[in-house]
């Protein structure tokens, strides 16, 4: 590989890292922005004012946890992402999110476990995702299905 090779491939690489990060902050808003819709709803009883792990996801090769907490902010519900030693690694909260580079692809590839898990504690999320999944020819029960299948199920 010459250098040009070397500089075109890091010119993708970082297009396809920004364009994670887009997808990762467009995909936790519309999440939170179906949840925040029902503030009343008893489902959101179980997020306390410290908040609750989702779940989290051990590297054991690297020794390193990537912790996934809901919140409740100051007006709106909070998904941050802790790493490491509880570094925080993402808000949903704050604009601009600087999520290091080594980070982004693992926050990235967890999206479809943050998905199951959100649908595990707010069963009534499943229903709000319908009309987008049908916007794109997907398969609704299908895909309901998938998110509410259990792990043993899953295999």
């Amino acid at each position: 590989m010459d250098s040009n090779e070397v500089v075109q491939s890091l010119i993708a690489g970082s297009k396809r890292i920004n364009q994670m990060k887009e997808e990762i902050n467009s995909f936790i808003n519309m999440v939170l922005g179906f949840l925040n819709q029902e503030k009343n709803d008893d489902d959101l009883k179980l997020v306390g004012g410290d908040g609750f792990e989702l779940f989290s996801e051990r590297f054991d090769k690297e020794d390193v946890e990537m912790i996934w907490v809901l919140k409740k902010g100051k007006t709106d519900l909070e998904i941050r992402i802790l790493g490491d030693k509880k570094n925080p690694l993402y808000s949903s909260i704050c604009s601009g999110n600087m999520i290091p580079l080594n980070w982004v692809r693992r926050i990235y590839e967890g999206l479809p476990s943050l998905l199951k898990n959100m649908v595990y504690f707010f069963p009534s999320l499943a229903e709000k995702l319908v009309p987008l999944l049908e916007a794109e020819g997907i398969d609704t029960a299908d895909a309901i299905r998938s998110l509410t299948a259990s792990e043993d199920e899953d295999q």
